[in-house]
């Protein structure tokens, strides 16, 4: 009898069972580790393209306003959800934000900046105040970044002078600022083009100085700011790694030579 009960295989398909729930339930929850970090990446890459949305909105309805008329600016008109035109403030909290047509996760909202050496009509304060996310004075080189969520100063230094100034990017990881700061290349490489590397117009070609500074502290996490010349910058690039990542296409003029790809690490 005891033979018996020892040679039956009754109760083995449930220990097959369960082994088989295991393994099933364990390729589960790997499928979900390795697909978070995507998810996190994608959903970064969201929120990115609809604040160039928002910004490329709010550049082009003032655009639009003065080509009408010119005189626009003078004008000072009350802010309301139709027209997002605020006065100059170092708070936001009482700021009127327009939402773009069938996205109402992005908005913009125009301030109007006075140029250097210039005063503001009455409507937008006394003194010039240049306290705006991402704003560079190229005739003293006064620096600040300003919180867009309550208008705090987050940042305020001193890079250098630049009398050409093209172009500023702002990029920010969950450690530091890197600042870009575009001027037109001084020795452009003869007989060819260069080209972004993606083709996108987030990868912008670019020459002149990075800069990297401390959130915590404000202060430069480098001795003296990187020169960059002729390199394609990818401002949707993964900005939590240790390196910066710059690309371009060289592509030779008619009969000089073969078309190449170079990238470039910081």
């Amino acid at each position: 009898m005891l033979l018996n009960r020892l040679r039956s295989e009754r109760g083995f398909t449930t220990v097959v069972v369960m082994v088989v729930l295991l393994v099933g339930g364990l390729l589960v929850m790997a499928s979900f580790a390795a697909s978070d970090g995507d998810t996190s990446i994608a959903r970064h890459d969201q929120y990115y393209k609809q604040a160039y949305s928002a910004a490329e909105a709010g550049i082009n309805f003032y655009y639009y306003q003065l080509n009408a008329d010119v005189n626009y600016w003078t004008k000072c008109p009350a802010a309301t959800t139709a027209v997002p035109v605020n006065p100059i403030s170092t708070s936001s909290t009482n700021q009127v934000w327009r939402s773009l047509p069938g996205n109402a996760d992005a908005s913009y909202s125009v301030e109007v900046l006075p140029a250097s050496g210039t005063t503001l009509p009455a409507c937008t304060g006394t003194a010039p105040n240049k306290s705006i996310s991402g704003v560079l004075d190229s005739t003293t080189g006064t620096f600040k970044v300003r919180s867009l969520r309550n208008g705090a100063i987050k940042l305020e230094t001193q890079l250098e002078k630049e009398k050409d100034l093209q172009q500023l990017y702002v990029l920010k990881s969950s450690t530091q600022y890197i600042v870009a700061v575009a001027v037109p290349p001084s020795n452009p490489l003869p007989n060819v083009s260069i080209q972004p590397a993606p083709s996108s117009p987030q990868s912008p070609v670019f020459t002149g100085k990075i800069y990297a500074f401390e959130i915590a502290s404000g202060k430069p996490s480098w001795q003296a700011p990187a020169a960059v010349s002729q390199m394609s910058l990818p401002l949707d690039q993964p900005l939590d790694q240790p390196v910066l990542l710059f690309l371009r296409n060289i592509i030779p003029r008619a009969g000089q030579g073969q078309q190449k790809l170079t990238a470039g690490m910081l």
